[in-house]
């Protein structure tokens, strides 16, 4: 993506999980994945010009939850630490309440019957896993901050690119029929009350839906077929569900159209 978009891409690591989520009644101590990506932000604001890139033209972007994760960094950011977003494919509607957070908490601590700072990693994963099987749909580990941008967004922020996958719901409907619903209720039909939000504060907003979906696909245009078509090449993907049967020429000119746009974006 680098070298066929002309910028420099930083690809980070934060804490997932209940590592990452899990409530704690010390405020400080919630959120601990984004508190990850914001010292990431802040290292990029400090450090970028060493590797020629411009510290007052960082893009931050993310897909399915990691757009959620960018959607939470702008609420809360209060620091000039990017100037662009890019969220793709975010399950704008989802949310998570305080108090499922503290029971979530509770049967975690429960399951787990130790400090999580005196267990191994696999006894982590185990009460992790026990805690998720009987809560209901969504997801319990994820940010409690708000993603409305009613009091605010980050300060430095000027253009925002919304994209979603004609088929995102495809991958989380029971049956095919509500696979058309759920993505109208779940990834697009959302984003024109975030997008109103966010052109309240002033902020540019653009929206992309992709549609591309090979003669042979079976899954449409479904949630992450946009992630062979930005990282890596034909040999990483072309045995995987979403690719599986696509001619290598059909990929390339999908790919070459996705990137040029993305590029587009974050130089423009």
């Amino acid at each position: 993506l680098s070298e066929s978009g002309g910028f420099i891409v930083v690809c980070i690591s934060y804490r997932l999980g209940a590592l990452g989520y899990i409530f704690s009644e010390d405020s400080e101590c919630r959120d601990l994945g984004l508190q990850d990506q914001t010292c990431a932000l802040r290292w990029v604001r400090e450090h970028i010009h060493l590797f020629g890139g411009d510290p007052d033209r960082v893009t931050v972007a993310g897909q399915s939850a990691g757009a959620y994760s960018v959607q939470c960094l702008i609420s809360r950011t209060r620091e000039p630490l990017f100037s662009k977003a890019i969220i793709m494919s975010s399950p704008l509607v989802l949310s998570l309440s305080e108090s499922r957070a503290r029971r979530t908490a509770r049967k975690f601590s429960d399951f787990l019957g130790k400090d999580i700072m005196d267990a191994d990693i696999s006894e982590i994963v185990s009460a992790q896993v026990r805690t998720e099987k009987p809560s209901g749909p969504g997801m319990v580990y994820m940010p409690l901050c708000s993603t409305s941008v009613k009091d605010g967004a980050a300060p430095s922020l000027r253009e925002v690119l919304i994209t979603s996958q004609q088929d995102d719901g495809n991958p989380f409907s029971p049956a095919a029929w509500l696979s058309p619903l759920l993505t109208w209720a779940i990834f697009r039909a959302p984003v024109k009350n975030y997008r109103r939000s966010l052109e309240k504060h002033g902020i540019k907003t653009s929206q992309m839906l992709l549609t591309w979906r090979h003669k042979d696909g079976l899954q449409g245009a479904t949630h992450t077929a946009e992630l062979p078509l930005l990282f890596g090449d034909w040999a990483l993907w072309k045995d995987v569900p979403m690719v599986r049967g696509c001619e290598e020429r059909e990929y390339i000119q999908q790919r070459d159209a996705l990137r040029t746009r993305i590029s587009e974006f974050v130089k423009g």
